[in-house]
């Protein structure tokens, strides 16, 4: 954990002023602290859900502006941010934003955000999405298509997503910001690619299911996945690392790679010894 943002938001929820204020945002604005900051989820979770209106204004009108000018920082900084933020807080925090967001993009992003999120209407949630002329809202309409079970559009606004964000982040490398190393734009990679893969597994293409799976397991082994995804979050029935594996798998057993199945298995086995499901499998 980042212990200079820490020690700020603490300060700044038991003293404060404008000037510690302001000192804590520019610590915020600071991506690098930022990642580093939400290691510690239970502090951030704490430190992010008890500020003063003041903070979660100066919060909104950054939001506002990523939102408006490089809606691709959402991915880095923000979506983190909301993840932290207590259910009551976030909600007014999206509300704070919409107040002040002057009818631009950012107003159709956020109300497309509570459509789909604290509504569960991801219809309405596409009109605003849909308003939207920036390549990052396809991600967000991707992401509706998926809720609606209208997986063929939901593939091709993945990848009208995944392919203009490599454009973006090859372009990047020539100027001053190098997206190509930013780790919250390879994990946006990776997640979509793990999603395209159970999309095509949907549609009974395995072919790409598989072709998926692997690109993102080139940005992410095995290992890797197992450590993000084996957290079941709160409302889960199973987690997505048993997801994704069970949705690898069956892409590999339709095409009939079986031995690559079994390496898989085995690292599933490995790490869950006591799940008979994947053992019977193997055999």
């Amino acid at each position: 954990m980042d212990i200079k943002l820490f020690d700020l938001l603490l300060e700044l929820k038991n003293n404060y002023s404008d000037n510690l204020l302001a000192q804590t945002m520019n610590c915020f604005r600071d991506e690098t602290v930022i990642s580093n900051f939400y290691q510690d989820e239970e502090k951030a979770r704490e430190l992010l859900s008890g500020q003063r209106k003041n903070f979660y204004v100066e919060l909104a009108l950054d939001f506002i502006e990523d939102l408006n000018n490089a809606p691709e920082i959402y991915f880095a900084v923000w979506e983190p941010t909301l993840y932290f933020l207590n259910t009551q807080r976030k909600s007014e925090f999206y509300k704070t934003s919409l107040d002040l967001s002057n009818n631009s993009d950012a107003t159709d992003f956020i109300n497309g955000f509570i459509e789909l999120e604290e509504n569960a209407n991801p219809e309405i949630a596409q009109f605003h999405f849909n308003r939207i002329e920036h390549y990052v809202s396809s991600y967000f309409m991707g992401l509706c298509y998926l809720e609606l079970e209208n997986y063929e559009n939901a593939i091709k606004k993945n990848e009208f997503f995944l392919s203009h964000l490599e454009e973006t982040i090859k372009n990047s490398s020539t100027h001053e910001i190098n997206l190509s190393q930013d780790n919250d734009l390879l994990i946006i990679k990776w997640n979509v690619f793990n999603d395209l893969g159970y999309l095509f597994n949907r549609v009974e293409d395995y072919t790409n299911a598989q072709k998926n799976y692997e690109s993102g397991l080139e940005i992410f082994n095995l290992e890797d996945n197992f450590k993000i995804l084996s957290v079941k979050h709160e409302l889960q029935e199973i987690d997505d690392f048993t997801i994704f594996v069970n949705n690898y798998l069956l892409s590999l057993e339709k095409l009939g790679n079986y031995s690559k199945a079994i390496e898989i298995l085995e690292f599933a086995i490995g790490k869950l010894p006591f799940d008979n499901y994947y053992k019977t499998k193997k055999e």
